[in-house]
């Protein structure tokens, strides 16, 4: 799930190089060890968190 999860984000946003798609990958992890465990949550949060950055 995190790994195609990463992957849709990535190709969303144009995202391409490894320094920028591991700082994803961070956030990732962060919202799953908060306790997002499901692809539609994880989406969600992800687009919560482009509005911070």
């Amino acid at each position: 799930m995190l790994i195609q999860a990463l992957t849709d984000r990535c190709h969303d946003f144009g995202i391409c190089a490894d320094a920028e798609r591991d700082d994803v990958a961070r956030l990732m992890m962060v919202l799953f060890v908060s306790g997002i465990d499901d692809a539609a949550d994880m989406k969600s949060a992800l687009a919560a968190s482009r509005l911070v950055h």
